[in-house]
């Protein structure tokens, strides 16, 4: 738990840098901080869960409406789309579809979607890619590396 504590305390540092007062968020992040704290097992998930839902509340949450199954995931603009959008900034169809997985996910359920290491990993280095592309100057997270090795 400490390494995922470690790598959400460094991440929201860089993330919530120019946040103002925001009550829902606050909310959401003492929940979830209370949730891992109490929680005793099968939280491998957790951070994935908590970054996906996370981006919610900044703005680029990905548009599942659109999704069907054969779709690319347009990163840059947050949406499923029929063909590779021209920019090259996307996930593949065989990606897309875990974007939908991990938005079903939640902390009680998490344990249920099996997600080997590797699969793990990448899930972990396509959210922060999404985030890099979204956040302005979001830098290369020194603790993810930890993190990877734990949980990813």
């Amino acid at each position: 738990k400490l390494s995922i504590a470690m790598f959400l305390a460094e991440f929201l540092s860089h993330a919530l840098r120019e946040e103002g007062k925001n009550e829902p968020l606050f909310a959401y992040l003492v929940s979830s901080i209370r949730w891992l704290d109490a929680c005793r097992s099968d939280y491998a998930n957790f951070h994935l869960v908590f970054l996906i839902r996370l981006s919610r509340f900044l703005g680029f949450y990905p548009n599942l409406e659109d999704y069907r199954e054969g779709s690319w995931f347009d990163m840059l603009n947050a949406c499923f789309v029929e063909n590779k959008p021209l920019h090259g900034i996307c996930l593949a169809p065989e990606e897309a579809s875990h974007i939908c997985q991990l938005a079903r996910m939640n902390y009680e359920t998490m344990f249920l979607f099996g997600m080997n290491r590797m699969e793990r990993q990448r899930c972990l280095t396509v959210m922060m890619e999404y985030y890099r592309l979204h956040l302005p100057e979001f830098p290369e997270l020194k603790s993810l590396d930890v993190l990877k090795e734990l949980f990813a």
